[in-house]
């Protein structure tokens, strides 16, 4: 997994998740730009903190709860199929699990996750 620097227009885009530096999942209540210490307010593990605009827990120092991002991770569903000649094939889809063809058996099927 590859963190990012927490930057207010990364955070917006909507293309990555919210970690902290320890790689747990805060959650965002508000955040005013027009204010220094405390831009950014929410919790980490129910517990009510604040960042600055750029992310950190304290100006100049490092904490476990500074803000990074991170890719977001989408859920490949993959089917392994044999048709009626014996043919073996792999079908995957980001959304939902991928229909059988007609006349096909599922040999198998999985998740995994992809950055």
């Amino acid at each position: 997994m590859r963190k990012y620097d927490f930057t207010l227009e990364r955070y917006n885009s909507g293309e990555f998740d919210l970690i902290t530096r320890d790689g747990r999942k805060p959650k965002i209540a508000a955040i005013d730009e027009t204010v220094g210490k405390d831009a950014i307010i929410g919790w980490v593990d129910g517990k009510a903190e604040s960042w600055t605009i750029n992310g950190k827990y304290m100006e100049g120092e490092t904490s476990g709860i500074d803000l990074f991002l991170k890719t977001k991770v989408m859920v490949m569903h993959i089917n392994i199929t044999r048709s009626k000649s014996g043919i073996i094939q792999c079908y995957g889809n980001l959304e939902k699990k991928p229909k059988l063809n007609k006349g096909t058996e599922l040999l198998k099927y999985f998740t995994m996750e992809v950055e």
